[in-house]
């Protein structure tokens, strides 16, 4: 059964007029007996990755026999599609969450199995080698992907709790600021787990060396895999856009206003418990005035240099936000010492002085308009 999108004869122009239709491989015919339907198989496509899952070209009607069933109401196709879309694209951030995670804990048992070189500052050639984990650099691309994995789950869990809220709350304003939220929160939950994670994947396959560019291990088809998750259920630039052009100023900044709250919620924990997140409550500001900034422009007919900066806007606030995961984190492990907790605020601290710190000069960007790119003209590319 083939959920296809297609136009009634007389149907508006553009999207308003696209319909929603299932068409299934095989009919009831009138005798109640099954026959085809005029859908066939009219190519393979062939993708780098996810070979599992077969992507295919069908063709609808060749032999003009081919019957479609009308779902929901006429020309409201593209509204029934997204009710799909939305919770799909949570699903696709778990899928690359899930991606860079197994690369990531792929690395942890090479890093502590493969020998390679000795300690820094060992002019001893008879000294034996150490493995990997004993290397500085290593430790670094191992606690990135920590922080990015686990940043991702977190924010995943949480969009997904708002999901449940927004449709199961007994309070209805519980049930409004979940939603309100979950849209906010959605671009991002699929986006960066998706760019981030393929760079987690990349780390994963640089720890792995030369056998990491090798099709012997698995690192290099996991970051094949992960590719496709910027680009399908909507890419990387249709969720900044998104979420900068619908969710973030819509309703005068509502679902902002509910995300400030909850993140000065946790600032305030944070500040009565001794733990320091200056990094989070500074860019939490900062996220208020860029968006206004870039509201106001938008709302003055500079639609470019409002939406021209969506990818930049989509960067700044899915690293907040995973600042916030982090200071969820911590909070969840105050006042424990063990292993688990000493590695989760080492995550933490490398998230704010890695990322957090960028963001200001991500808010300058979007705030003077830097227009390298938006005055970039097609001559300017082809000479």
């Amino acid at each position: 059964m083939h959920l296809v999108l297609a136009r009634i004869d007389g149907a508006p122009a553009g999207t308003r007029g696209i319909s929603l239709f299932a068409v299934p491989k095989h009919r009831v015919s009138a005798t109640g007996d099954l026959e085809p339907n005029d859908v066939h198989v009219s190519g393979v496509i062939h993708k780098i990755g996810w070979r599992g899952l077969p992507s295919v070209a069908l063709a609808f009607g060749d032999q003009n026999d081919c019957r479609g069933y009308l779902v929901g109401a006429p020309n409201q196709g593209l509204r029934c599609m997204f009710q799909m879309m939305n919770e799909a694209r949570i699903m696709v951030g778990v899928n690359a969450a899930a991606t860079a995670s197994v690369a990531f804990h792929e690395s942890v048992a090479w890093a502590q199995e493969r020998r390679q070189g000795r300690l820094l500052g060992s002019v001893d050639p008879d000294q034996p080698q150490v493995t990997l984990m004993r290397h500085p650099d290593v430790r670094r691309m191992l606690l990135r992907q920590k922080s990015i994995v686990e940043g991702s789950l977190c924010l995943l869990a949480i969009t997904a709790r708002a999901a449940d809220l927004s449709q199961h709350a007994t309070e209805p304003t519980l049930r409004e600021r979940s939603k309100l939220l979950l849209d906010l929160l959605t671009p991002m939950a699929k986006s960066f787990p998706s760019e981030k994670g393929f760079e987690a994947n990349a780390l994963a396959l640089q720890i792995h060396g030369g056998y990491g560019y090798s099709s012997e291990y698995p690192p290099e088809g996991w970051l094949r895999e992960q590719k496709l998750n910027s680009i399908h259920e909507g890419t990387t630039s249709i969720q900044s856009l998104d979420l900068l052009g619908r969710k973030a100023v819509a309703g005068g900044g509502a679902a902002l206003t509910i995300l400030h709250e909850e993140v000065s919620v946790e600032l305030a924990r944070a500040k009565q418990l001794g733990v320091s997140f200056e990094a989070v409550a500074h860019g939490l500001e900062r996220l208020v005035t860029v968006t206004s900034t870039l509201g106001l422009r938008g709302a003055q007919g500079d639609l470019e240099g409002m939406l021209g900066h969506s990818a930049d806007y989509l960067d700044f606030a899915s690293t907040l936000v995973i600042g916030w995961m982090w200071l969820k984190m911590e909070l969840a492990v105050h006042g424990r010492d063990d292993d688990f907790a000493q590695g989760l605020r080492a995550a933490s601290q490398y998230w704010q002085v890695t990322e957090l710190t960028r963001l200001d000069a991500v808010a300058e960007r979007c705030e003077s308009n830097e227009r390298s790119y938006l005055d970039a003209t097609a001559a300017q590319f082809e000479a």
